[in-house]
């Protein structure tokens, strides 16, 4: 029986179609990776996103955003994994360094490490962008 982490997916396909240029990605549908998108959309990592129905299966998806031939994702890494969950609470909370941006999922939902610094609130470190 193999495990998979749908999350660490999402996050390697955006990386990759960053680094390859692509206008934009489809993916499987789940309500935690919207959540992700729309942290990621108003951070300025990706222009938009939409899910669609085709069917049984939903999809969604996402279109990069560029700074000429740069784009806006350099770099992205799943932090807390299946096998090692990596938590955090608010004091030890890391905090935005230059352009990387830390997705928290706490009990008020998924958001910035800055957000949640702000609220005085912990979590599970989801992931970095940059």
């Amino acid at each position: 029986m193999s495990i998979t982490d749908p999350i660490a997916d999402f996050i390697v396909a955006l990386k990759n179609a960053s680094l390859s240029r692509r206008a934009e990605i489809v993916i499987t549908f789940s309500n935690m990776k919207m959540d992700i998108l729309e942290v990621l959309k108003k951070e300025g990592f990706i222009e938009d996103y939409a899910s669609k129905k085709e069917g049984k299966k939903s999809n969604i998806t996402i279109k990069l955003k560029y700074f000429g031939s740069e784009s806006a994702i350099r770099d992205a890494k799943r932090v807390s994994k299946i096998s090692k969950k990596v938590y955090v609470g608010k004091d030890t909370m890391p905090l935005r360094e230059g352009n990387r941006i830390w997705v928290v999922s706490t009990s008020k939902g998924i958001m910035t490490s800055d957000e949640c610094k702000t609220k005085g609130i912990g979590g599970e470190i989801l992931c970095y962008v940059e």
